[in-house]
């Protein structure tokens, strides 16, 4: 079994080549995302715990406007402290989180089985080329990429 870095650094060297490949350097690749969306089912045995939805615009600027609701079911309030939030977050900050979603590998339609939550996440490039990704669990926290602090 090799350590974690090296897992690590041989999925984003697979990442950066493949970019490379395509003759395009992962930050631009995120600049020139227009718009996104995360939707996250928080299922378990119990079933449908909380769901959380984000959307990424970007503004005239540059920058970008995320709008983020978690809607928790009754008795499990302590999945979503954060339950609205409409913020303009930095460019820089939005390219991070797209070298994050665009290190994951799909899932595809296995992500969402058994009893755990599940991430669907979509992102539109300026070129409408879209890429799509749906994950086991939750392996981005869009709360702390985006910095969604509460107000």
């Amino acid at each position: 079994m090799k350590p974690g870095w090296e897992v690590l650094v041989g999925l984003g060297l697979g990442v950066g080549s493949m970019l490379g490949g395509l003759g395009l350097a992962c930050s631009e690749v995120a600049s020139t995302l227009r718009s996104g969306r995360v939707h996250v089912e928080g299922e378990s045995i119990m079933g449908v715990q909380y769901r959380k939805d984000a959307t990424l615009e970007k503004a005239t600027d540059g920058d970008y406007w995320v709008r983020y609701t978690c809607v928790p079911q009754a008795g499990f309030e302590d999945r979503c402290p954060c339950r609205e939030v409409v913020r303009r977050v930095a460019a820089s900050v939005v390219e991070e989180f797209v070298r994050q979603v665009l290190a994951l590998q799909d899932e595809g339609e296995s992500a969402k089985c058994c009893d755990h939550p599940w991430t669907e996440i979509e992102l539109v490039f300026g070129d409408d080329w879209t890429e799509r990704r749906t994950v086991a669990f939750e392996p981005i926290a869009i709360e702390t990429v985006l910095s969604l602090k509460c107000p």
